[in-house]
């Protein structure tokens, strides 16, 4: 969704701009995307996490009329969050006290602990979220708990995966205040003595936890793609994609023509690129005056995953069972990585069919399980493109059987596989984007920004930022 986002900010920045968003689905939103039947089923991003990154998408939300729309993760079961430790699920603490009773957490505090005293890097080179955390913390507590994080937000391998770009406020912990921990409770302190007990209710003080919408994501999208449709200088071209970019600098007004897959062209004065970053590559490509930008972008890799959504009708999940899911560090080499148990953390989505005759189908409960994913990580991550959809809902089936006992057929399944869906910022690649900003910005003038998720950073919150940021620099 980072080209409409970044085609709304266009046109609050500069209202009378002509703006043209080519997508080549033939719906916009990208990844985000929900389905409604039934049941209401998200195949890419389920959630969005209000926090100190999120302030942009807050604006965004209260800019689109969008808040009473909100539905925040229930609390009851939100917090509550499992990891698979052999072929277990083990639930993980919510309280200081939780920590010294959870034999999980027990063997974790003495490394914790003992983080204080390890010594910080001596240079600011670049190292893999492994090595980073293995350093610090020890095997244990970056086997357990960092490795399936890793998974659950890149479905990476947390050997190849950048700990400065990943992870960069936890990296800029250990390089201002030597340690993790202690950069923590520094941070934690500064805020606490800075709050203005008057200052008012604004932006993400209004909206904080991991939110959706009664109607799922696709809400922000469909309200973004419905004040673009209201603006007359606004073109939406769906369907539709580019197959090849020039650039002319000698024309100070339109320097870009863009061909289009139609056979039609745009000249442009601007352009704004979601694209990911190897189909940017193959269409710059095309000129030896951008063979090294196109090849750098191609460089950057990415990992295909796919999400099985299953519906049941009735509450199939215990309490003593509920959750916001759980997560499957490598180590346990199995061929899912992880669950979410959607209807336990967005209740209000779940009656999402209002003409259903059954008023027992009011009492509906939605699993959706991730595959795939890096498949250097172990010999059991499973190649998704090469699969069918059958033997992805057979693995996805077997999974809830095995890790949650539920043998009981869905009422409806849903497979979704995401080609090359996650960028993964592999060790250097925060070098790699300063020399692709570098060449894009000598190759088109300055006139041409990557945005979406390629460069900086995967979540919902990153794509929004990247795209304002994009826009704040456009010069009128």
């Amino acid at each position: 969704m980072s080209g409409t986002t970044a085609a709304y900010y266009v046109t609050k920045k500069f209202p009378k701009c002509e703006v043209t968003v080519v997508e080549r689905q033939n719906r916009f939103g990208g990844w985000v995307n929900t389905q409604k039947s039934d049941f209401l089923f998200e195949m890419g991003p389920r959630s969005i996490r209000i926090g100190p990154a999120a302030a942009n998408t807050v604006n965004l939300i209260l800019d689109l009329g969008l808040e009473q729309q909100i539905i925040v993760a229930d609390k009851r079961w939100v917090g509550r969050r499992y990891i698979l430790l052999n072929n277990h699920l083990r639930r993980l603490p919510t309280s200081f006290l939780g920590l010294f009773t959870s034999s999980v957490m027990l063997k974790a505090i003495p490394p914790a602990i003992s983080e204080i005293f390890v010594p910080p890097k001596k240079d600011d080179s670049d190292e893999s979220i492994r090595s980073f955390f293995e350093r610090r913390f020890g095997k244990y507590i970056t086997s357990t708990f960092v490795d399936p994080l890793v998974s659950g937000v890149y479905a990476g391998n947390a050997s190849k995966l950048s700990i400065r770009s990943c992870f960069a406020a936890i990296w800029e912990l250990e390089s201002n205040s030597g340690s993790v921990l202690l950069g923590q409770v520094s941070n934690g302190l500064k805020k606490v003595f800075s709050k203005k007990k008057d200052k008012p209710e604004t932006g993400t003080a209004k909206i904080r936890g991991i939110i959706s919408f009664r109607e799922g994501l696709s809400t922000l999208v469909d309200a973004l793609v419905d004040r673009m449709k209201s603006s007359k200088y606004v073109s939406l071209l769906a369907s539709s994609s580019v197959v090849k970019i020039e650039y002319n600098a000698e024309d100070k007004d339109y320097p870009f023509t863009i061909h289009l897959s139609h056979k039609n062209t745009l000249k442009a004065s601007h352009v704004l690129s979601a694209l990911p970053a190897h189909s940017l590559g193959e269409i710059l490509s095309v000129s030896s005056a951008t063979q090294a930008l196109a090849q750098a972008l191609m460089d950057i890799p990415y990992v295909s995953i796919a999400t099985v959504s299953l519906g049941y009708t009735g509450d199939i999940l215990p309490d003593t069972q509920k959750g916001f899911g759980f997560l499957v560090p490598s180590q346990e080499k199995q061929n899912i990585l992880g669950i979410t148990f959607d209807s336990a953390t967005f209740p209000e989505q779940n009656d999402f069919d209002k003409f259903t005759q059954d008023p027992h189908d009011k009492v509906k409960s939605r699993l959706c399980v991730m595959i795939g994913g890096d498949t250097s990580n172990h010999g059991s991550v499973v190649d998704v493109e090469n699969c069918t959809r059958e033997q992805l809902l057979t693995i996805a089936l077997n999974a809830v059987k095995k890790h949650l006992k539920i043998d009981l057929v869905p009422k409806v399944s849903h497979v979704f596989v995401c080609k090359k869906a996650i960028p993964q910022y592999h060790v250097g690649h925060s070098a790699s984007v300063q020399k692709i900003e570098d060449m894009c910005h000598s190759s088109f003038g300055g006139k041409m920004e990557i945005i979406g998720s390629s460069l900086h950073g995967v979540s919902l919150n990153d794509c929004i930022t990247t795209s304002k940021k994009a826009v704040d620099k456009l010069e009128g």
